[in-house]
């Protein structure tokens, strides 16, 4: 794996993903196993390239009762099929599109279809 989480170096994103589900999926689900509008089961990685928004934004979406995580941009097609997203999100600014040392994501994780 290329990539890494933010803050967790050697963590391996779906390592992380189980870990939150056990401890926050079973406090947050309302009995019919959503929180808010989204099921409580569907994981929304975010792709951070730098936005200073990108926390914001994974705050908003668990708020909606989605499992964010945020993961580098090079992080490999397999480990982001494994997390078996619903969907992803690209996060950047001004500054990580506008240059030829720009990171860059695989083109695949764009086909996904999710």
């Amino acid at each position: 794996m290329s990539g890494t989480l933010r803050g967790f170096p050697e963590s391996d994103p779906l390592e992380t993903l189980k870990a939150s589900r056990m401890t926050t999926d079973n406090i947050s689900a309302s009995s019919s196993g959503t929180v808010g509008h989204v099921p409580a089961t569907e994981t929304i990685p975010i792709l951070d390239f730098g936005s200073q928004y990108t926390q914001l934004i994974a705050r908003r979406v668990r708020e909606l009762g989605a499992f964010s995580l945020l993961v580098a941009p090079d992080t490999d097609l397999e480990t982001i099929k494994r997390l078996n997203p619903r969907g992803i999100i690209l996060s950047g600014g001004p500054s990580s599109v506008g240059t030829s040392d720009a990171p860059r994501c695989d083109p695949a994780i764009l086909e996904l279809g999710v």
